[in-house]
């Protein structure tokens, strides 16, 4: 008898670790996907060939057109980050949902940050072709839409601290190397 309940809590003992490192590989995997989105995100922005940066030659340019595409398709790629998100499987991965939901609203302000581009470049196209009245207000308008994005850019960086976090924790709770 003694015998096979050591058998059984071996068995059992195995499984348990079985469990975990299933458990383990689901979470690096996991946080994989979400650092792969985040390298994305860096690319669109930072990169030297990435859209902000084609974006920012066309305004240089006066070329106000091609960068209001640029930034339409910005939207599209951060809404393929989002998506790309959202659709992660986060069942039976502790604070999993807490690291997705922090990474969409992450994601999410970036783009409303940097969609914000195109009425600062609609109100550039205004001001290059404008004269007088219309090139004042314009300007008034410019200044604006700055001061706004203002309070844009802190949005993004509590989303930002919010994501960290979230990201630190699910990191230490699979015992994840960061």
């Amino acid at each position: 008898m003694a015998k096979k309940n050591l058998k059984d809590a071996g068995i059992i003992f195995l499984l348990a670790i079985l469990l975990l490192s299933c458990e383990q590989r689901t979470a690096k995997q996991f946080l994989d996907t979400i650092d792969q989105q985040e390298r994305i995100a860096n690319d669109i922005l930072l990169g030297e060939k990435g859209s902000e940066s084609r974006k920012l030659e066309h305004i240089i340019n006066n070329n106000f057109d091609s960068a209001l595409q640029i930034t339409a398709k910005q939207q599209m790629e951060f809404d393929s980050i989002i998506r790309h998100i959202q659709d992660l499987p986060t069942a039976n991965l502790k604070d999993a949902q807490a690291l997705q939901t922090a990474s969409v609203q992450y994601y999410q302000v970036l783009k409303n940050l940097y969609g914000y581009a195109e009425q600062e470049i609609e109100q550039q196209k205004i001001l290059w072709n404008a004269s007088g009245n219309e090139q004042s207000k314009a300007q008034d308008k410019l200044m604006e839409l700055t001061q706004h994005k203002q309070t844009l850019y802190q949005s993004v960086y509590r989303a930002d601290s919010v994501f960290s976090a979230a990201k630190g924790q699910f990191a230490r709770q699979h015992k994840l190397s960061r």
